[in-house]
């Protein structure tokens, strides 16, 4: 059987990790919790150690790491194996070990895509006029977290939020908080529309009227497929949204289901922009839908030091990547309903990053958007070109590696010179 991943058993998944950098001090070591005391070892940083160490170095290393019992697993075997892990422990990853936080510490995923300089362009982060632009988001509800100006002053726009998990839908859209991801939805929102300049929690695009949509409690929506479509189509057709972000996926399967692949094709027909997060399984084979359907711009993940985040799905199916590890937002959970993290990673906070990018795109660019691209779809595909040419590339980066053309420039996505000719657009 061809293999897939490394299996291992854990000693100590920190010092594991802490070993493995010391020979791979360039990239990103992260290990992916699977089943019990077991984890599973990226391919690419599997394949990184055999290049520099050799086949046998690479094993002593591993040995050396505390990682032990290692054996290839075929990927159905392997998916067999996470079908019977709990979400939580599938996205889990290891509490940071982190010091006292400045706010560079809190904002440096701003500065990496440039952002602070797309607002001076746009003119915010203060006032922005969003008039009627308003963004969409599918996810698990959403919390009165201050950090979305609640009580005062909120940016959610309750009115418009639904829960189409209710029996009948819709219901208000509120996260319960139950469930493998509660508060998921407070957290990519986060990084869309927050105004919090004491924390500081700041989303790219602070206060953008956001609408959410509770379809799940949890991220991997295997058997959330025709909920997503519901909200895809209410957000498209009754709240009439710009942006919709996705950070959330199926999980076990190698075909899309039939009700997101409508969804995306109605949104696209419209030229609603959905932002979709890669995905959190370091597979290559493993697509993640629907951010690996070609309508969605599909968004990867990368660390503070631009590299590769360990755990972030790649592909050729990639659009480029975004902050995804250890990134400051608003957390909301059972017994602390109002708070701030940053431990952890995630492609949400990249795909959450891209919605509020693509959402300042719109605004800065209303008019010429109107008038340049005739057809609706082509506004998705400019934006998607737009982003692609101007994303930036750190020292090392390889176009060829799955995680797409490089790294999100918000900045340069408020350049009109930047906008595509409607005649270099291809409709997918």
């Amino acid at each position: 059987m061809r293999p897939y991943c490394l299996e291992a058993n854990c000693i100590s998944r920190h010092g594991a990790e802490n070993a493995l950098s010391s020979h791979l001090p360039d990239l990103d070591v992260e290990l992916f919790p699977y089943v019990g005391d077991t984890v599973l070892l990226p391919p690419h940083l599997e394949a990184a150690l055999v290049e520099r160490l050799g086949a046998k170095g690479s094993r002593a290393a591993l040995t050396e790491a505390g990682l032990s019992n290692m054996r290839e697993e075929d990927l159905d075997q392997v998916l067999r194996k996470l079908l019977q892990v709990p979400a939580e422990l599938a996205h889990r990853t290891e509490q940071a070990r982190l010091g006292a936080e400045s706010a560079d510490a809190r904002t440096w995923h701003l500065d990496m895509c440039r952002v602070r300089e797309a607002w001076a362009v746009a003119g915010g982060p203060y006032d922005f006029e969003w008039g009627t632009l308003c963004l969409g988001q599918v996810d698990t509800g959403y919390t009165s977290h201050p950090a979305f100006g609640f009580p005062d002053q909120p940016s959610v726009r309750v009115e418009l939020a639904r829960d189409f998990m209710e029996s009948p839908p819709p219901g208000d859209g509120r996260d319960p908080l139950t469930g493998g991801s509660g508060g998921h939805g407070t957290a990519s929102g986060s990084l869309i529309n927050a105004y919090d300049m004491i924390t500081p929690c700041l989303g790219v695009a602070p206060r953008v009227p956001l609408v959410p949509t509770r379809i799940s409690d949890c991220v991997i929506i295997d058997d959330r497929a025709d909920e997503f479509e519901s909200a895809v189509r209410y957000l498209v057709d009754e709240v009439q949204v710009g942006v919709i972000n996705v950070s959330m996926g199926t999980f076990a399967r190698l075909l899309p289901p039939a009700p997101l692949v409508r969804a995306l094709d109605h949104a696209y027909d419209r030229g609603v922009i959905v932002c979709c997060a890669a995905g959190n399984v370091p597979v290559p084979q493993w697509p993640a839908y629907p951010a690996r359907l070609a309508r969605s711009i599909a968004v990867a993940g990368v660390t503070q030091k631009a590299r590769r985040w360990a755990l972030s799905s790649s592909g050729d199916w990639v659009d480029f990547s975004a902050p995804a590890k250890q990134v400051w937002r608003a957390i909301s959970r059972r017994g602390c309903d109002y708070d701030f993290a940053r431990t952890g990673g995630g492609t949400t906070f990249a795909a959450a990053m891209t919605s509020g990018a693509a959402a300042l795109w719109l605004l800065r660019h209303d008019q010429t958007i109107a008038n340049r691209y005739g057809e609706p779809w082509q506004r998705i595909e400019a934006f998607r070109l737009m982003a692609c040419r101007t994303a930036w590339r750190p020292s090392g980066w390889d176009v060829d590696a799955g995680l797409g053309s490089g790294i999100l420039n918000v900045a340069a996505l408020m350049d009109p010179q930047y906008l595509p000719d409607p005649r270099e657009l291809e409709r997918r």
